[in-house]
């Protein structure tokens, strides 16, 4: 005997599994530029229904994408109380920053022995570019920019992303995807200092430091200019917070 339907049955659309996870993944990366980008501060509370209402997005795939920026360290849950970005503390950008600097100092390295003509020709381009964006004064509009997960934001150009062209020329991917994760909190970490036009130009002349070394093969040098590159932004972080906050 046939199965009875109801008037509306057919019209009713129920998303798939594939569906839901499609979303999910569009909510991850939306709502990961929103925090990076300072649209959540720190510590801000983020509202499921909200973020729904905003996204045009059901609360499923949104509660399943704040499950992967936790996964990542953006985002942190308080029982009973919902989630929230992740606000870093001093000893947190530190730690974050020592972590980075073991991983893309190594990553340096490599890429000075394994670097193709073509990607060392990129990272050339990425520093040429760099350095006009800083002289005609562009560099608010390329700190705008935010396509890529590597991004330390702040001194220098994101939307060159010089980091991520040195991870990719040291052909580790496993190095990669960890620098990835540590850069993205970092950034997040770095979202208190705010801009500072100083920083781009300081941050280009050590980039100019690393490109020579790569373009030597010379990876000893390589390793330390990354390794002083990273300590430098570090310090100027905390420096920045800790005069702004009194502490």
């Amino acid at each position: 005997m046939p199965q009875r339907r109801t008037p509306h049955a057919q019209n009713v659309m129920v998303p798939s599994a594939f569906e839901t996870r499609s979303f999910a993944q569009t909510a991850v990366g939306l709502l990961r530029e929103m925090i990076l980008s300072g649209g959540y501060g720190p510590g801000e509370r983020l509202n499921e229904l909200a973020i729904s209402e905003q996204l045009q997005i059901s609360r499923s795939p949104i509660r399943e994408a704040l499950q992967t920026l936790a996964g990542q360290g953006l985002v942190h849950f308080i029982p009973g109380r919902g989630a929230f970005v992740t606000d870093f503390d001093i000893d947190s950008i530190r730690e974050l920053g020592e972590l980075r600097i073991a991983l893309e100092s190594r990553a340096a390295r490599l890429a000075a022995s394994r670097a193709t003509i073509a990607q060392l020709n990129e990272i050339r381009l990425i520093l040429t570019h760099s350095e006009k964006a800083i002289r005609s004064g562009e560099i608010d509009d390329l700190l705008d920019y935010s396509d890529r997960t590597i991004q330390s934001g702040g001194d220098y150009p994101q939307k060159l992303d010089f980091h991520q062209a040195v991870l990719n020329a040291s052909h580790n991917q496993r190095l990669v995807d960890a620098a990835d994760t540590a850069a993205t909190q970092f950034r997040l970490a770095r979202a208190r200092t705010g801009r500072e036009a100083a920083w781009a130009a300081e941050a280009h002349e050590e980039h100019r430091v690393i490109v020579e070394a790569l373009e030597r093969h010379d990876p000893e040098t390589a390793d330390v200019a990354m390794e002083e590159h990273l300590a430098n932004s570090v310090s100027r972080s905390i420096a920045h917070i800790e005069a702004t906050s009194g502490t």
